[in-house]
Formats: structure tokens, C-alpha cells, sequence
């Protein structure tokens, strides 16, 4: 472990985990970072491996019994005529901290995400075929192949219902299933993105039982006047649960340290965010980062959930893990 990670952000039994992986899985893409559920108590850790096209074959050549979603996905990822043809990348991401390791993929299944809104609107615009509902397809492809069995028919009419309740300026940009990692039953987890002004609508439309009005707070809080955020949503066979995410990522601490201290200095005065930790992280950015381009950086992300309560974890990111 390099001497800016301590174990107020990976606890010693989570980095013999770490280790451990490593060993299996030697990867140099650049794509993977740590994340950190950050508050009081020791922090849950994972892995995350952002796995890129020329990545598929480290993992179908492995043989660890963990990693079987991951091979299912990478098969059918590589299928000329599997469905999966436009997705950009998938993230793997690995518990460090359980008793035993398990690991779930998610896919980036909108390819304009790239591009932003204006390129979206403008595909929209330019083809019928490009709508909101049309991704759903491509997401059930998803959670087919990273799945030995089906996932139950009530979910998955749960994320099509998702699907067909975006606006024409929402989208989903990613999308996988926590079954394995979970152990408890069919879960879905979907990163959808949208107009402030639209949450309300799609809420509803989902039939999501949270208190719109007290998320609402909470994202007011943290955005102001801003437009767009995101929604992540999981999908089980009860229903839908939903909380906004937003993220602040730091390059360059030369020229970003007041940004990065006053975030720190407002998350420790909430309590979602203990004084060792932040000390940790001011320390991981000193070290760690470079300037603007370098493949390292440290990102917050902060949860608001239905109750308007507020979360904070944090993705470290590292050149490779060997």
C-alpha cells in the first residue's frame, strides 16, 4: 500500500483482501480506484475495475469461482451479434471487507453519455429508434449475460418501467445486477441522469414511496440552483428505492486545495466524514495526484437519500493494482 492510503481509509484485513486480488488479477489500465464508504466506524471498502475492451481477456482466462458474473459478461460482451455491441466499458467491483469475495458488474450503456446532452438530444432528434425506452433493451441484455439464472420477471418489469418513465432529457447511463454481491434475491441498480424539474414526474411515475419533498431538501443543499443530477435506483421485486448522487473530483491539489479542504472541512462539521479520515485524504491528494491529465484522482461522492439524510463515500483512484 503506498503511505498515503492509511487505515482510516483501508482497514488492514480489507488491504490483505486487496493484496490478495492483486495477485490474480494483475491489471494496468488506469481503471482502477478504491472506494470508501467514509463516517463513523471502520470503512467499508471496494474495489472498482473499470474494464475497457482490450481488458476482456484478463478476465476470461481467470478461474476464480468470485468472478463468474464477470466472465458470463465478458462472453457475451464479445459476441459480434450479442447485443452489447456499443457498450463503452463496464465497471467490476469487488467487497474487501466481507467473509468471503464477491464482485458484480455494471455496464455504461448509453453511448452518447460521452458526448453529453446536446449530443443525446441531438441522436434523438436525428432517429426514432434513439429514445429513452429503446436503451432498455441493451440494459436486459446486460443483466442477462452477467446472470445464471433469469432475474425475476417483477424486476425486470421494474426497470422497464424505469426506462419508459424518462423525459426526453433523462437518461440511463449505466446499469447492473447485485445479485451475487448481495445474496438476497434480484437486485438492479441503475445510474439515471435528468432535469431537476423532471424528478418530481418520474418519482411519481415509478411509483417510488420516498418523500419527494424531503429528498428535494437535501439536494437544494448540496446543488443550490443547479439543473441536472443524478438518480441511483434499485430495482427489486417490492419495488424501487432512489437517492441523488453528486460528485466532486479532484486532479490537481496544487490548484485545487482550498476547494478540497473546504469540502473536507463541511463534511467533517456534518459528521458524515470523521477528522482521521479527512486528514487521510488531504494526505492522499498531497501525494498522490498530479496535475490535470495524470490518471490519479480523488473523488466525493455524496448520497442524499429519501429522508433527506446525507452520505459521503470516496473513490481513491490508482495507477494499477500488482
Amino acid at each position: 500500500m503506498r503511505p498515503s492510503l492509511g487505515e482510516e481509509l483501508v482497514p488492514a484485513a480489507a488491504f490483505e483482501t486487496l493484496t490478495a486480488v492483486a495477485a490474480r488479477l494483475p491489471l494496468s489500465t488506469g481503471g482502477v480506484s478504491l472506494e470508501t464508504h467514509l463516517g463513523r466506524g471502520e470503512p467499508r471498502v471496494d474495489l472498482v475495475v473499470r474494464l475497457f475492451r482490450p481488458d476482456r481477456a484478463v478476465f476470461s482466462q481467470t478461474e476464480d469461482a468470485w468472478l463468474e458474473p464477470v466472465r458470463r459478461f465478458v462472453a457475451g460482451w464479445s459476441l459480434p451479434d450479442g447485443g452489447l455491441s456499443h457498450v463503452t466499458y463496464a465497471d467490476v467491483e469487488i467487497d474487501l471487507d466481507g467473509e468471503a469475495l464477491r464482485c458484480f458488474v455494471g455496464a455504461m450503456i448509453e453511448p452518447r453519455f460521452a458526448g453529453g446532452l446536446r449530443a443525446i438530444r441531438k441522436e434523438r432528434l436525428a432517429s426514432a429508434s434513439a429514445t429513452p425506452s429503446s436503451c432498455f433493451d441493451v440494459g436486459a441484455r446486460v443483466l442477462e449475460v452477467a446472470e445464471a439464472e433469469p432475474i425475476d420477471t417483477r424486476v425486470i418489469d421494474g426497470v422497464r418501467r424505469c426506462f419508459d418513465s424518462l423525459g426526453a432529457d433523462a437518461f440511463v447511463g449505466y446499469i447492473g445486477s447485485l445479485r451475487t454481491r448481495t445474496g438476497r434475491g434480484d437486485l438492479v441498480r441503475m445510474i439515471t441522469s435528468m432535469p431537476r424539474s423532471e424528478v418530481r414526474a418520474f418519482l411519481g411515475a415509478i411509483g417510488w414511496p420516498g418523500d419527494v419533498d424531503a429528498l428535494q431538501r437535501g439536494v437544494r443543499r448540496l446543488l443550490g440552483d443547479g439543473d441536472r443530477l443524478d438518480l441511483d435506483l434499485n430495482v427489486t421485486r417490492d419495488g424501487v428505492t432512489a437517492e441523488t448522487g453528486f460528485y466532486q473530483t479532484f486532479w490537481d491539489p496544487t490548484a485545487e486545495v482550498t476547494s478540497l479542504q473546504r469540502s473536507l472541512a463541511w463534511l467533517v462539521e456534518d459528521g458524515l466524514v470523521s477528522t482521521q479520515q479527512s486528514t487521510a485524504l488531504a494526505r492522499f491528494a498531497a501525494h498522490e495526484l498530479e496535475p490535470l491529465g495524470a490518471p490519479r484522482t480523488l473523488t466525493l461522492k455524496l448520497k442524499v437519500s429519501a429522508t433527506g439524510a446525507i452520505q459521503a463515500k470516496v473513490y481513491l483512484s490508482l495507477l494499477s493494482i500488482e
